[in-house]
């Protein structure tokens, strides 16, 4: 890595400073891993070893509710979006054993300051103004655009690394770790980093011509064309021959996957039911709320077009027992990443080959299946479950709020051929149930209304009545 500045160079041995050596800068270069950032705007790079402590994705999409617009419309225009929000969060500990390393750390701190300041304001309307105020990040594989490997130069830097815009970044040091002291300045031991990307996936394409880091799958549930297909992880496809740990017998054996499918597209994913957290909410659009002059007061009530919202939020975690099960479990979250965002953007190309320009105002919400057994299914299931079409009839349907993934960097990471390999991450959805959730009980008028038994609305579509069955 020659072309990098002496203020920020990495490994030991690439500055004019002797850092001595701890053995990690000879690991970390032995494998290729790194936390490279670089400044489209200044050409300015800086580098970490990366000590990383946390690091989680966020996608999420901007939602415009025009509930009230589109009350009497489809279901599916309650909601539009014009943009998917793909955010990344890593915190990291930078560490020194000596004092000139110490002397380097403030010099690698100090150039990403000047990185951060170095914003445009007012960016042009010139072809590259998706490129400005963008850095390209690369961490080994765990946020790349490519399948990773060495970076000689700025211009791999630009192919391998993920066009970001840096949101926030904080620093502190670690004061119990005491500090060396030096020529009469004092030299930190430890700090500990936070930074918040927000990625650009349309920066990437404005690099590469029409290649984005993703696209969004095609009625088949398979990658597209001018997609990389290898973002985020750059994981390339599955391995065989994972083992076993008698999870994968036990859940099948149970009938207890937790089964996500497409409703677009063909997309069908299982995973196993390492449960964090299972939750329901619900409330009222559209109610009209009076206060009534009354002799002590009182208040009336309106459904008229109230709409019931139930929202579900769902967290499991993702487990992994060996290297070839921690890369396909990585692979498996590249692809939901892609089924995730529904929308294309500007100029993406299309199953038949032209380009198109969405009216992202007529778009539909990003939507999915979920089944969980019993606890998340319109009706009981004895059959077996392994597409999506086999879910239509079980499963109920959500609009994807949001999206996140935890990884469990406490347990540590497979290595294998250059290759980390998360042992643990969570997913968390946020979801909102698709469907009218028109009222499955006839209402009566009157009186004397309660005295009488409840009658199921015949009225009322099947399938939205049973959509109020939370268990099968």
């Amino acid at each position: 890595m020659t072309w990098f500045t002496k203020t920020t160079r990495t490994y030991s041995g690439e500055t004019d400073l002797d850092q001595g050596t701890d053995g990690s800068s000879e690991y970390l270069k032995s494998r290729q891993i790194r936390f490279i950032i670089g400044s489209h705007n200044t050409g300015a790079t800086v580098s970490f070893k990366p000590f990383i402590t946390k690091y989680s994705i966020a996608l999420s999409n901007k939602f415009i509710d025009q509930t009230k617009d589109y009350l009497n419309l489809p279901e599916e225009k309650i909601y539009t979006t014009d943009s998917i929000g793909f955010e990344v969060s890593v915190s990291l500990d930078i560490l020194a054993h000596s004092v000139n390393e110490a002397l380097v750390n403030i010099k690698r701190i100090n150039e990403l300051d000047k990185i951060y300041k170095s914003v445009k304001h007012n960016p042009s309307s010139s072809s590259n103004f998706l490129l400005q105020n963008m850095l390209y990040v690369s961490l080994s594989n765990i946020l790349t655009a490519t399948t990773g490997g060495d970076i000689p130069d700025k211009t791999t830097l630009q192919k391998n690394g993920v066009p970001c815009f840096m949101e926030t970044l904080s620093f502190s040091i670690d004061k119990d770790l005491g500090m060396f002291e030096y020529a009469g300045d004092l030299l930190p031991k430890k700090y500990t980093m936070e930074l918040k990307f927000k990625v650009s996936n349309a920066s990437y394409g404005a690099i590469h011509k029409g290649e984005y880091l993703w696209l969004p799958l095609n009625v088949d549930g398979e990658n597209r064309d001018g997609d990389t297909k290898t973002f985020p992880f750059g994981i390339t496809g599955t391995r065989g021959k994972i083992g076993t740990d008698g999870s994968q017998e036990w859940t099948a054996n149970h009938k207890a996957p937790i089964y996500i499918g497409g409703i677009s597209n063909r997309f069908f994913m299982s995973f196993k039911p390492f449960l964090n957290s299972f939750d329901w909410g619900y409330s009222y659009q559209g109610m009209k709320i009076t206060e009534v002059d009354n002799v002590g007061g009182g208040i009336q009530y309106d459904g008229g077009s109230a709409k019931t919202k139930i929202v579900h939020k769902l967290s499991f975690s993702v487990l992994s027992h060996s290297v070839n099960q921690g890369r396909n479990n990585m692979w498996k979250l590249q692809k939901f990443i892609r089924f995730c965002d529904q929308f294309y953007p500007a100029g993406a190309r299309t199953a038949d080959g032209t380009w198109s320009w969405p009216d992202t105002t007529k778009a539909k919400a990003p939507s999915m299946m979920l089944m969980f057994n019993n606890l998340n299914s319109r009706n009981s299931n004895d059959s077996i479950i392994s597409s999506s079409d086999d879910m239509l009839d079980y499963s109920k349907q959500y609009y994807i709020k949001g999206v996140s993934f935890d990884f469990d960097l406490s347990m540590g990471m497979f290595e294998d051929s250059g290759m980390l390999y998360f042992k643990k991450y969570d997913i968390s959805l946020d979801l909102e149930q698709k469907g009218k959730n028109a009222a499955p009980y006839l209402i009566r008028q009157g009186d004397d209304a309660f005295s009488e038994a409840p009658e199921i609305d015949k009225t009322a579509k099947s399938h939205t009545a049973t959509n109020h069955k939370i268990f099968s």
